[in-house]
């Protein structure tokens, strides 16, 4: 594959990645924090485990592959 495609698609999957963590992260974290209030009722413990595993990791994640 030429370089520049491969270039191309690596910026752009960290591009991705970085920005639906990212989104993630600060939407659970606004929960967390109280600055939002969802309607319906959430289930703390999972939003943690989101926030502080799998959110952040796509984060982390786009952020190593770029």
């Amino acid at each position: 594959m030429p370089r520049r495609l491969v270039l191309l698609a690596g910026t752009d999957a960290s591009a991705l990645l970085i920005l639906y963590g990212g989104v993630l992260v600060i939407a659970a974290v606004l929960v967390e924090t109280g600055a939002v209030r969802p309607g319906t009722p959430i289930d703390w413990r999972g939003l943690r485990w989101h926030l502080g595993l799998w959110d952040l990791w796509f984060l982390i994640w786009g952020s190593f592959w770029g």
